[in-house]
């Protein structure tokens, strides 16, 4: 990937920044648009957590948290670790034949990405995870997803995301246990690529641009969406990318863990989770709460869900709701 590459092509998402719109704009470029192409796509989303395609939810978000401040979570086609958007993260995407000089081979996406900050006095480089840091510290996860002889080679930059929330949004409940065959995130200390500079001339209108120039040396080729490709976007965002099913629903089968302390009693907690559906419960520590446990079987593991079914039954819980989440999340 190179600025004398002739066949790439821009695909403008007009400042879109719905995560469904983005994923589904992605996975239908490397579908259906003209294999003789490559193509790039720039986006930025709202705050939301994305998720490889083999990542357990449940092990991954908190979800407590993202309910709370109403933060989606999808899942992406392409393999690796979650990750947190928001309006200070970059996402690009570049769409291309899938060939042995290019699979798994991430360096030839990001040298100009690398370049660029390079020129800015950002003296980034590659790990061994395919991540870029700054300094020791991430600020770009990528990844990768083929079919039919297309590869998308995607990723994010930080530049001013709100760490708190990235942090809170993925921080693990160090209370709960997990066995699982799910790819697990690599956990690791991050950074804004803003925050090491004093110029003004850092932030994504000011990258994006450069990134496009260089990539582009002749005059940016824009590859237009017809109306037609607008409505296969948006039905496949609809159908794929909001479905509880895909997003929640492919995790892989667990078996979680947890041991709380309620009104004096240590209450140890099991769930068996499968297609995010729990298929059996055990509680153990309390006849009532043990009691309680058939009620949970066969509902969805997803906080709002079971927040919301929990409070229609305030009669038979065997404590406060409160506490019967913190029991379950």
């Amino acid at each position: 990937m190179n600025a004398e590459q002739k066949n790439l092509r821009y695909i403008s998402t007009n400042g879109q920044t719905d995560p469904a719109l983005n994923l589904a704009l992605e996975e239908y470029t490397l579908r259906h648009f003209p294999p003789e192409n490559d193509y790039l796509l720039l986006y930025v989303n709202q705050p939301s957590v994305i998720i490889g395609k083999h990542q357990n939810v449940a092990e991954e978000v908190n979800l407590p948290f993202c309910a709370q401040q109403n933060i989606p979570i999808l899942r992406r086609i392409s393999g690796g670790g979650a990750v947190y958007h928001d309006s200070g993260c970059l996402n690009f995407s570049f769409i291309t034949a899938h060939t042995l000089k290019n699979f798994n081979v991430y360096t030839n996406f990001l040298q100009p990405i690398l370049k660029i900050l390079y020129n800015q006095n950002l003296p980034a480089k590659t790990d061994d995870y395919n991540n870029l840091t700054l300094h020791g510290k991430k600020i770009s996860g990528n990844a990768q997803f083929t079919s039919a002889g297309r590869l998308i080679s995607h990723g994010t930059l930080l530049f001013s995301a709100n760490l708190v929330n990235l942090k809170e949004s993925l921080h693990l409940n160090p209370a709960v246990s997990f066995e699982s065959r799910s790819t697990k995130s690599r956990r690791a200390s991050v950074t804004n690529l803003c925050s090491q500079l004093d110029s003004q001339n850092c932030g994504i209108p000011f990258f994006q641009p450069q990134l496009l120039e260089h990539l582009f040396a002749g005059g940016i080729r824009e590859f237009p969406l017809t109306e037609s490709d607008y409505n296969a976007i948006r039905q496949l965002a609809d159908e794929k990318y909001r479905d509880w099913d895909w997003n929640f629903g492919r995790s892989p089968d667990s078996i979680l863990r947890k041991t709380v302390r309620i009104n004096g009693h240590s209450i140890r907690l099991m769930l068996r989770l499968q297609k995010g559906i729990i298929k059996q419960a055990q509680i153990e520590g309390d006849a009532d709460f043990s009691d309680f446990a058939a009620v949970l079987c066969d509902q969805k593991y997803d906080y709002s869900t079971l927040k919301s079914f929990l409070s229609l039954r305030p009669g038979s819980l065997p404590g406060s709701l409160e506490q019967i989440l913190t029991l379950l999340f």
